[in-house]
C-alpha cells in the first residue's frame, strides 16, 4: 500500500511538473535531450503519458496493498481461532480480487474450520479451477468431504492433492483419519507415518500412530509414540490418560496409576480418569483406593453408575461389603 502510495505521489509531481515547467525539472539535462530529440510538444505529451501510466500501477498497487492488508489480518484471526472475523476479512479480500486461487483456498480452509462444509467445497473448486496443480484445495475439498461423511469423494481428494505434491503432510494426515475410521489400520499407519517424516513436532501424527498400536495390541510401540508426544507437551491429561490404558491392557496396573494419577494433577475434576483409577486399584485388590476413587465419580456424575455395576474389573471385590455400600449409597 505504501509503495502504491509513493508512486501516485510521484505521478502527480511528474504532472505538475509537466505543466508548470519548472528550470529544475524542465531544464534538467535528460528533459533537454529529450525536447531536442521530440520537440516540447511531444516531450509533455510523453510526460504526461508516463504520469498517467504511474496512476493507474499506483491504483493497482493500493488495490493489492489493500487486498493483502486484509489477508494478513484474517491469517491472524484464523490462527488465533477467531473464525468468523477471519472468513470476514477473507470476504473482503476477495471481494477486490475474485481470481485470488490462494484467497479462495484459504476462505475454503477458514470455512472448514467452521464446519460450514458445502460452503468451503465451492471455495476449493473455485480455487483450483484458477490453479489446477496446487495440492491445497484438494486438501481443504477433500476435509470438507470428510466432514460430510463423503469418505470416497474425500479420498479422491486427498490422492490428488498427493499427485501434485507427494510431500503435502496435510493430504497424508486427512487420508490417514479417514483410513482410521474405516479401520483400514495398515493403510492409516502408513499414511501417518509420512505425516510424521514431514511433521515431526506435530502430535496429532503421533496420537494416532499410537492408537492404532493400542488397537493392534503392539503395546510398546504404543507407549514409545505416547513417550514422544509427552516429549513435545507434558502438560496434556489425556496423552497420560491413553498412556495408563496401554498399561493397563498390558497387566502393569502400578505403572497405569501412575500415569492415571499425572492425568488427574491436570485435569482434578476428571470422572473418567477417576473411574480407570478405580478400575486398576480393584484389579490389585486394593478395595480402600477403589472405593475412594469410585465415590468421586459418582459424585461428579452419577450416570456411571450402571458401567460400574457391569464393569468386570471390579468383580475380584464386588462381593466386599465396602464395594456393596459404595455403589447403593
Amino acid at each position: 500500500m505504501i509503495k502504491g502510495v509513493m508512486i501516485f505521489l510521484i505521478a502527480i509531481f511528474t504532472i505538475i511538473c509537466t505543466i508548470k515547467k519548472p528550470p529544475f525539472f524542465w531544464e534538467a539535462r535528460k528533459a533537454v535531450r529529450l525536447r531536442k530529440l521530440i520537440g516540447d510538444n511531444a516531450t509533455t505529451i510523453f510526460y504526461i503519458a508516463i504520469s498517467f501510466v504511474l496512476v493507474v500501477v499506483a491504483i493497482f498497487q493500493f488495490i493489492d496493498g489493500v487486498q493483502t492488508n486484509y489477508c494478513e489480518k484474517a491469517y491472524s484471526l484464523h490462527k488465533n481461532g477467531d473464525l468468523e472475523e477471519a472468513y470476514e476479512y477473507y470476504k473482503k479480500a476477495i471481494e477486490i480480487n475474485p481470481d485470488d486461487d490462494i484467497v479462495q483456498n484459504n476462505i475454503s480452509w477458514v470455512l472448514c474450520d467452521l464446519g460450514r462444509f458445502e460452503e468451503a467445497i465451492v471455495h476449493a473448486d473455485n480455487s483450483i479451477s484458477l490453479d489446477p496443480t496446487d495440492a491445497l484445495p484438494y486438501v481443504n475439498k477433500g476435509n470438507a468431504l470428510y466432514g460430510l461423511g463423503r469418505n470416497e469423494e474425500a479420498i479422491e481428494n486427498y490422492n490428488a492433492a498427493i499427485i501434485y505434491d507427494d510431500n503435502c503432510p496435510q493430504a497424508f494426515y486427512g487420508r490417514g483419519c479417514i483410513y482410521f475410521d474405516l479401520s483400514d489400520l495398515e493403510k492409516a499407519k502408513n499414511d501417518f507415518e509420512k505425516y510424521i517424516t514431514m511433521e515431526p513436532d506435530d502430535t496429532d501424527g503421533l496420537f494416532y500412530l499410537g492408537n492404532i498400536a493400542y488397537i493392534a495390541g503392539e503395546y510398546e510401540d504404543a507407549i514409545e509414540y505416547i513417550d514422544k508426544i509427552l516429549e513435545l507437551n507434558t502438560n496434556d491429561e489425556y496423552v497420560y490418560l491413553n498412556k495408563g490404558h496401554v498399561y493397563q491392557a498390558m497387566g502393569k496396573y502400578s505403572e497405569a496409576i501412575k500415569c492415571y494419577e499425572k492425568s488427574i494433577n491436570i485435569d482434578q475434576l476428571s470422572a473418567e480418569t477417576n473411574y480407570y483409577l478405580s478400575q486398576c486399584y480393584a484389579k490389585q485388590e486394593k478395595t480402600n483406593e477403589t472405593i475412594q476413587h469410585l465415590k468421586k465419580v459418582l459424585e461428579m456424575d452419577p450416570e456411571w453408575l450402571e458401567l460400574i455395576k457391569k464393569d468386570e474389573s471390579f468383580d475380584k471385590i464386588r462381593s466386599t461389603q465396602e464395594f456393596v455400600n459404595s455403589i447403593n449409597s
